[in-house]
């Protein structure tokens, strides 16, 4: 893979992010307009949804732009920025996942004071990783110790917080809707699955002789279809042109209702 195969590539995933960034606006227009209220599983929403968008603007730039007239150090600020980006935007998914299901055990405490510690937790270990992963004003590749470390433990995380869905999941629709309880576990089930091949095929492009260029796309696609992937989740169960909260999850959410 060449340079401008990389350039086509990022350029379409470029799309991909703004058609889902503007496909789903609606709901920064209902939560500004207070027909929806905003509440705190909104927050890692927000954030991956526009840490992503960062991300891959960032990015883009990196690839289009000749950075050989510029220092070292300048470059590598700039490649470390885009890849820190990166990390955060996973880990804001990851959140998403996470405040998914503290909504669906329906805020019991136990539950999400050891939901929300596990969060903090992975975000200040993931944090370090990625500060520590390309050293400051030196032309190399982020290093595959800390891609591993950070791939399998949010892989870890995020299977832990499947079991857990599913077992509130399976809690709460003895006595809610089972409709909603099977849609509720295909999705969780099926993001896990997609996430997974993502994290492993980033593991292993780490470790197999690529060209920089191929690793460098299947890091940024990695990212990409994470964060959208999960940013989905959170408004799965809203439609653009009718938010019916009927269910168990969006009563949660939205106590009040919401206004057309």
């Amino acid at each position: 893979m060449g340079p401008e195969e990389l350039k086509h590539a990022t350029l379409i995933l470029f799309g991909v992010v703004i058609w889902d960034y503007l496909t789903s606006l609606w709901f920064e227009y209902r939560v500004l307009t207070k027909k929806i209220q905003f509440r705190w599983p909104f927050v890692p929403y927000l954030l991956a949804r526009y840490l992503v968008l960062a991300y891959i603007m960032l990015y883009s730039i990196g690839v289009f732009v000749d950075f050989t007239a510029f220092p070292l150090c300048t470059r590598t600020a700039f490649l470390n920025a885009g890849f820190i980006l990166g990390v955060l935007a996973i880990v804001f998914s990851t959140w998403n996942l996470l405040t998914r299901t503290i909504i669906i055990w329906g805020h019991h405490p136990l539950v999400m004071k050891v939901l929300l510690a596990v969060g903090l937790v992975h975000l200040v270990i993931s944090l370090i990783l990625a500060s520590i992963a390309r050293p400051p004003c030196t032309p190399t590749l982020p290093s595959v110790l800390t891609i591993v470390m950070f791939g399998v433990m949010t892989v870890t995380i995020e299977f832990a917080i499947l079991v857990l869905s599913l077992i509130g999941i399976k809690r709460a629709s003895r006595h809610r809707e089972s409709h909603l309880a099977l849609t509720l576990k295909g999705q969780g089930v099926v993001y896990f699955a997609m996430v997974l091949f993502i994290h492993v095929a980033v593991i292993i492009t780490s470790f197999v002789p690529v060209d920089v260029f191929a690793g460098t796309l299947i890091g940024i696609l990695g990212t990409v279809l994470a964060s959208l992937l999960s940013c989905r989740l959170v408004t799965s169960t809203l439609s653009q042109n009718s938010i019916a909260c009927v269910s168990f999850l969006c009563v949660t959410m939205f106590p009040h209702g919401v206004s057309q």
